[in-house]
């Protein structure tokens, strides 16, 4: 069996074409089918913001775990006779909380879809690449 580089991996997955959807939307013909989108439309708001909301959250936990490594770590270099010489900043894994808000974002617009297909209405997807294009 013949394994591949991660670097090699890497950087084949790197320059892998890039697609994008958008969505055009024809709204349904009935009174009914237009008060049920409108429903749809507040759905997908309060879906926004909740994913707003969790990616605020995750930074706060981010920023209180800091702080308290960076406490165990003054403690520690205090205990030991040595100097502190990181800041509580430097505790701070802020990567741990990128993509929840675009991901979150992007389940919203599926189910704001199907909540719009399911009133009645037609949802068409274009698939278009954004980059390394052939």
């Amino acid at each position: 069996m013949k394994f591949i580089s991660p670097i090699l991996l890497l950087l084949l997955v790197a320059c892998s074409p890039v697609y994008e959807s958008y969505f055009s939307y024809s709204g349904p013909s009935t009174a009914e089918g237009r008060h049920c989108v409108s429903q749809c439309q507040n759905s997908q708001l309060q879906c926004r913001q909740a994913c707003g909301a969790g990616t605020q959250s995750c930074m706060n936990n981010v920023l209180l775990e800091a702080q308290r490594d960076y406490e165990i770590y003054v403690l520690r270099q205090q205990a030991a006779g040595r100097p502190i010489q990181r800041s509580a900043d430097s505790f701070r894994d802020d990567w741990r909380c990128q993509g929840i808000e675009g991901n979150c974002r992007q389940q919203c617009v599926l189910d704001y879809n199907a909540c719009f297909a399911n009133c009645g209405g037609t949802v068409t997807e274009q698939r278009v690449c954004t980059a390394f294009c052939d």
